[in-house]
């Protein structure tokens, strides 16, 4: 097995708010909506795609988050997705381990997110 990387860096598409990612369903519960299912489904492809090879960065994480200047909604909103998406597309062993995130509105590109992944210092 590769030695874990130090940092990654990707570009996603930009996740659908927390609001908007879970519903409830009589006698199922809490599940997850089409929409954030379909996002998570193409943004792990993303991943694939972007870095062919070893994707794990060495834990504790810290995390950089750049959304589109005129996001709509909250920023703290999109956190969880990406961090989620991270962990499930193995780029991070486990969520829990992020000691920091800056997230910030700063991306020229609509509808994209760039993400960079790194070991903490």
């Amino acid at each position: 097995m590769s030695a874990p990387l130090s940092t990654i860096s990707l570009v996603l598409d930009v996740p659908p708010s927390l609001n908007n990612a879970f519903l409830n369903v009589a006698g199922r519960g809490r599940i997850l909506s089409p929409r954030y299912r379909a996002w998570q489904a193409d943004a792990h492809r993303s991943v694939i795609a972007q870095h062919v090879g070893p994707r794990l960065v060495a834990p504790p994480y810290t995390v950089t988050l750049s959304m589109p200047v005129k996001l709509r909604g909250d920023l703290d909103n999109r956190i969880k997705g990406v961090l989620d998406l991270m962990k499930k597309a193995g780029v991070m062993t486990d969520d829990a381990d992020v000691v920091e995130i800056v997230a910030r509105k700063n991306c020229a590109t609509p509808r994209k997110c760039a993400v960079q992944v790194s070991t903490a210092r």
